[in-house]
């Protein structure tokens, strides 16, 4: 819902419009649900963006045949190196414990990713997140630490707030030139309010000045 307010965004400048450029979502964490995509598709066209989404559950039977939406059986972790690519364990969980059957699922950075889609040095125009708590360690792989342009939009449900890692990961965000425009708790999912939906929008590093 966030993202359909800020299309515009996603449009870039003049010289992308004319190159007929498309736009690049990920879509990390499904739980089986794509509507979120597949509204993207709906409101934009089949060939506006190219959306690929990704969850250690294999969720593939759920995304429609007709859209062109690309499903990928691994979750996020944090960058852990160039001699790490057998290496598909977890992160430390900052929100919740690891159930065993989170720690036998499969995963990789987002640099790992962007690379096996061929889409390294790529600026994403959509990052979203519903990762159950992996968004604490593997922020810095796309803010501005790391190989991975920072993306232009996230969307994200942050879960728990541990601090006092929260506050400095907002900082962080901060600090690159993000802000928020959305925030809304996700109260059927976490009835408790452990769960917030944030939108943050990249802007210029003038903007804080």
């Amino acid at each position: 819902r966030a993202a359909t307010l800020n299309w515009r965004m996603l449009e870039g400048s003049d010289s992308e419009k004319s190159s007929n450029k498309r736009c690049l979502v990920y879509s990390i964490g499904c739980g089986g649900n794509v509507k979120f995509e597949g509204g993207l598709q709906e409101l934009l066209g089949t060939n506006r963006c190219e959306i690929h989404v990704f969850d250690g559950n294999d969720y593939s039977a759920t995304v429609p045949k007709h859209m062109d939406i690309h499903f990928h059986n691994w979750g996020l972790r944090r960058d852990r190196g160039p001699n790490t690519n057998d290496d598909y364990s977890p992160d430390e969980n900052m929100a919740f414990p690891l159930s065993r059957s989170l720690d036998s699922m499969k995963y990789r950075s987002l640099s790992q990713t962007m690379k096996i889609l061929g889409h390294t040095g790529e600026v994403l125009d959509i990052l979203k997140i519903d990762c159950e708590g992996c968004e604490w360690k593997s922020a810095m792989d796309w803010l501005g630490e790391s190989s991975v342009p920072p993306p232009r939009q996230v969307l994200i449900e942050v879960h728990r707030s541990p601090a006092p890692f929260a506050r400095n990961w907002f900082d962080e965000m901060k600090k690159f030139g993000y802000v928020i425009f959305h925030k809304e708790p996700n109260l059927p999912g976490c009835p408790r309010g452990d769960c917030i939906e944030y939108g943050f929008l990249k802007l210029h590093p003038d903007f804080y000045s």
